[in-house]
């Protein structure tokens, strides 16, 4: 069983991201992870920047 106060933190963990994502989308045309990106995917992405 979740104590309420996991309940509530996961409720914000994928309030944040969901935003994230959002964002990514608005950013990037594709959602991003909440996760901290791979080595490849940073050089991926400054790649597309550029």
């Amino acid at each position: 069983m979740l104590t309420k106060e996991a309940v509530i933190n996961l409720q914000q963990e994928e309030k944040e991201r969901l935003a994230k994502a959002a964002l990514g989308k608005k950013i990037y045309g594709k959602p991003s992870k909440p996760q901290k990106p791979s080595p490849r995917q940073s050089f991926a992405k400054s790649i597309r920047k550029s």
